[in-house]
């Protein structure tokens, strides 16, 4: 029931810094929430905004509502503007127009879905347009009353209010994040309803690295546990008989284990259409694995079934698993909150299981990527989430061979955990070129013993630019590593907490012989910095007619605190200072 509806006031995230935006405001938003006797549900919501620019116009002249006509109706009983002057301007009827929801395009099987965009007209500068909806929800389309709202919209929110009405005998489960109030309770006439209320919520900050585990949601649903969610949608998402699926098993060339699980995935990704269709527009309800294969499509939900059940035939301990937020600890049950779906497959040499998206190709594995989310097996419905793991490292030692059109480096590479792309490099031993940056020409794996660990010796290249007689290089770094996370666009302050991928720790040594005629201006430096977020170190030096570089970096935490943020930058700026990570040779009869 998250998404009954989806307003142009859903949260925006950009990669811009934060900046408060007056274009609108909402003067009120009241969503009541109402669980029947009969199972059957509806959702009323009433809201009134003010635009403030031009802009705003734009940006909250239409509303959209997303909903199933098969199994819920729509009723619009309000939709007007009072313009500065007192002026009351109905929409018309042309206002009101369905089409078919964007994510739904590729998706036969849910073109039935509508979108109802709802278009204000006499906007002005300083009018104020009113909507009033509700949605109503068939009994046993949703199994229960689940719920969960962000409370920070795209503009700011002078009154918010939030009602859940439910039978007195039906238990409501219910659970603030991130900010702290106290629902009003009401019992009367075999009812009970909760009532939240908050003033003066800022608008969603569009600062980059920001983690929607940290805005502040309600969450409430009348599931008896999770344990119980997760058995219901166990259930739907069954296993069942499917020739197609067998095909595609005999299809497979009898090699090694692993050989025969990655070509299974590789095949579904490579012939299979990704439907981006919210699993709650179906009802938590889904087509079976014959259906899904014969159409050559499916949705998150629907390619998870299909692709575990074709792994399952491979690798016996494969599993779908449900996805959920940092913040989330089960002691809700909820489907709501379920962000994505994921394979759970077993590698042979690795003392751990490791997490495959149904969607798309990925370097390594799900939880080490997303640490820190939580996975619920949905196949035994356990309410217990798996353990995450976090091997987070990279160290690489190299030598340089200079020319004046490039340098030549032979590094011998050690990464672990999201550094590691494990099922890439398992596939086809070449991808493990794309370990480092620069043109890798020649890779020999050592060693992928260890859990999460491989080391490789690889030779590369990175290109020389002449300027005014000097030859410079950029050195390599480590793809997925921090300079390719592109914090340059972050801030002086921060006022919600910096989310970053994961942590890490970094270390380079680079060693270059000078070659005859050449001198180094790359200038001699030792810095070494350390806080209560990590530790950075870089130095430079000649020695015995040896450029020798090192650069290690530790950041030991990914969330970082506004209060935080300080050190952290402190530790940046030096990171990604180009001077600090650049060659620079001359001639050694030019001027100094």
């Amino acid at each position: 029931m998250k998404h009954f509806f989806i307003f142009t006031l859903a949260l925006i995230f950009s990669c811009t810094g934060f900046a408060q935006s007056r274009d609108a405001e909402i003067l009120h938003l009241q969503k009541d929430f109402r669980l029947n006797d009969d199972g059957s549900m509806s959702m009323h919501v009433r809201t009134s905004h003010r635009y403030n620019t031009h802009l705003g116009f734009d940006r909250l002249g239409e509303h959209f509502v997303i909903y199933n006509p098969r199994h819920q109706q729509l009723k619009i009983e309000e939709a007007y503007t009072v313009q500065k002057n007192g002026n009351v301007v109905k929409s018309p009827e042309n206002a009101f127009n369905e089409v078919l929801p964007a994510f739904a395009v590729d998706a036969v099987a849910y073109n039935h879905l509508k979108e109802m965009v709802i278009s204000f007209t006499g906007v002005e500068l300083d009018a104020v347009s009113h909507l009033s909806y509700t949605l109503h929800s068939d009994a046993g389309y949703y199994p229960e009353l689940d719920c969960n709202e962000a409370l920070l919209q795209s503009f700011p929110v002078k009154e918010y209010v939030i009602t859940v009405d439910v039978p007195a005998g039906k238990k409501l489960s219910q659970g603030l994040y991130n900010i702290n109030a106290t629902p009003d309770v009401k019992n009367g006439n075999g009812r009970v309803v909760y009532t939240w209320r908050f003033n003066d919520l800022p608008e969603v900050s569009k600062a980059a690295y920001q983690s929607a585990d940290n805005l502040p949601r309600l969450i409430f649903s009348t599931w008896e546990s999770q344990k119980a969610a997760m058995q219901w949608l166990s259930e739907k998402m069954k296993w069942t008989p499917s020739k197609s699926l067998e095909r595609r098993i005999r299809g497979i060339e009898q090699t090694g284990h692993l050989e025969r699980v990655l070509k299974a995935y590789s095949d579904f990704l490579d012939t299979m259409g990704a439907s981006k269709v919210p699993a709650e527009y179906s009802g938590y309800r889904f087509r079976n694995t014959e259906t899904i294969l014969r159409s050559a499509y499916g949705t998150e939900a629907e390619r998870t079934m299909a692709l575990t059940q074709i792994l399952q035939k491979l690798d016996k301990t494969t599993s779908q698993v449900a996805v959920y937020p940092k913040w989330f600890d089960g002691t809700i049950g909820s489907l709501s909150s379920i962000e994505s779906f994921a394979v759970n497959l077993t590698v042979p040499g690795y003392n751990r299981a490791f997490y495959i998206s149904p969607m798309v190709f990925r370097k390594t594995s799900l939880d080490i990527v997303n640490h820190g989310k939580k996975y619920f097996s949905i196949n035994e419905g356990a309410s217990l989430p798996a353990k995450a793991q976090a091997y987070n490292a990279a160290a690489v030692a190299a030598e340089l061979v200079f020319s004046e059109k490039e340098i030549s480096v032979t590094s011998d590479v050690t990464v672990t955990g999201a550094l590691n792309p494990v099922l890439e490099i398992a596939k086809d031993v070449d991808s493990a070129k794309k370990l480092l940056t620069g043109k890798v020409v020649d890779v020999r794996l050592k060693g992928m013993s260890s859990p999460a660990k491989i080391d490789a010796k690889l030779t590369s290249t990175v290109s020389v630019k002449k300027n005014n007689g000097y030859f410079i290089a950029e050195l390599p770094h480590i793809q997925g590593g921090v300079e390719t996370w592109d914090l340059s666009k972050l801030g002086a302050k921060r006022q919600l907490p910096l989310s970053l991928p994961y942590p890490v720790t970094e270390s380079y040594r680079f060693t270059l012989d000078i070659p005859k005629g050449k001198r180094v201006s790359t200038p001699e430096i030792q810095i070494k910095e350390e806080n209560k977020i990590g530790t950075v170190s870089v130095s430079s030096k000649v020695v015995k007619g040896k450029l020798e570089i090192f650069r290690r970096i530790t950041l030991k935490k990914s969330e970082i605190a506004p209060e935080e943020y300080g050190d952290f930058l402190e530790l940046i700026h030096v990171w990604l200072n180009k001077n600090y990570r650049t060659v620079i040779l001359a001639d050694a009869e030019s001027k100094k």
